[in-house]
């Protein structure tokens, strides 16, 4: 009985057929792959995200100062604790000047106003078109039935970003002594 000699795959054409193939189930492979890490491992702990991400900024912004502090001989506890008081001292002042700033524009935003200008403007463009639009139509039960849910929203909001701008720097600050 005689053996094959030579590869299995003789054409050329072939063998870069097979080469291609491979590659695309390699690739569809590592797609499948990587949707499930996301799906069952990455989603579930999404929230753990926006405050290392804020921490990773403040350890990016401060490590330089607290590193040279510590090549000068102050130990790296207190060279944290130093920039940490700076930096918060300077967020304190900005947020002095920022806060009354944000206030007296919000104070000055007329919600009622403006709502009574589109509620004008949708009619307009109603009876233009040929439709007949009132602006209490408009405005109607939708609203009165969506305001307790936006005002959950908006609190869920609030207690997420405030956890993310806590947690984030009592992380960066751990991270900051163990570098």
């Amino acid at each position: 009985m005689e053996e094959p000699q030579g590869p299995l795959i003789s054409s050329p054409a072939v063998a870069r057929v097979a080469r291609w193939g491979l590659v695309a189930w390699a690739v569809i492979g590592v797609a499948v792959v990587a949707y499930l890490a996301f799906r069952f491992v990455i989603y579930p702990i999404r929230i753990v995200f926006p405050p290392l991400l804020v921490a990773l900024i403040i350890v990016f912004l401060l490590n330089p100062i607290v590193s040279r502090l510590q090549r000068r001989g102050i130990p790296r506890l207190w060279g944290t604790l130093l920039s940490y008081v700076v930096f918060l001292t300077g967020a304190g002042i900005g947020l002095a000047y920022l806060i009354p700033l944000v206030s007296q524009q919000v104070a000055a935003f007329d919600l009622q106003q403006l709502v009574a200008k589109a509620t004008d403007a949708l009619a307009d463009l109603g009876r233009r078109i040929g439709f007949d639009v009132s602006g209490a139509s408009l405005v109607g039960r939708e609203e009165a039935a969506g305001f307790l849910a936006r005002i959950t929203e908006i609190t869920s909001g609030v207690l997420h970003v405030v956890l993310i701008f806590v947690l984030g720097p009592i992380i960066a600050f751990y991270l900051l002594l163990d570098l």
